[in-house]
């Protein structure tokens, strides 16, 4: 731990750069350690507090209509964000979009219609396609 906390002088040579970027991040994976452990024990906490109250039958933000469909689309969000991203970005950088608001508002909409059609069209049915060949081949 003494390398994350002792003054290290920045030397006067041409790999001073380098050894600046290290210190630093060497300081900010500290930080994000000191964040996770923070914020893991919270979110663990959370999740266990949502639960009890969904089997208890209570209704909170996680229970209501939308946030049931988006917990649906999630697997799809996660197979598709990463293709929708890059598209975007070669499409902001061919028509100049720089405005960072815009670029999120580009890809949470794409997102979000991209995760909705893989859903509806690709993952449901085949979802349904296999539960109906697992019953056929258990019923045998």
């Amino acid at each position: 731990w003494g390398h994350l906390f002792g003054a290290q002088p920045v030397p006067n040579i041409p790999g001073a750069r380098e050894h600046l970027a290290y210190l630093v991040g060497t300081r900010l994976q500290f930080a994000r350690f000191v964040a996770h452990a923070i914020i893991t024990p919270a979110a663990l906490a959370t999740v266990i507090a949502l639960a009890a109250a969904d089997l208890r039958g209570a209704k909170n933000f996680v229970s209501g209509k939308y946030s049931v469909m988006f917990g649906d689309w999630s697997y799809s969000i996660y197979l598709s964000h990463a293709i929708v991203i890059g598209y975007a970005w070669s499409w902001w950088r061919h028509h100049d979009v720089t405005s960072p608001a815009v670029q999120l508002g580009i890809v949470f909409v794409s997102c979000l219609i991209v995760a909705g059609l893989l859903h509806t069209f690709v993952e449901k049915p085949a979802s349904n396609a296999l539960r109906k060949y697992l019953r056929r081949s258990v019923n045998r």
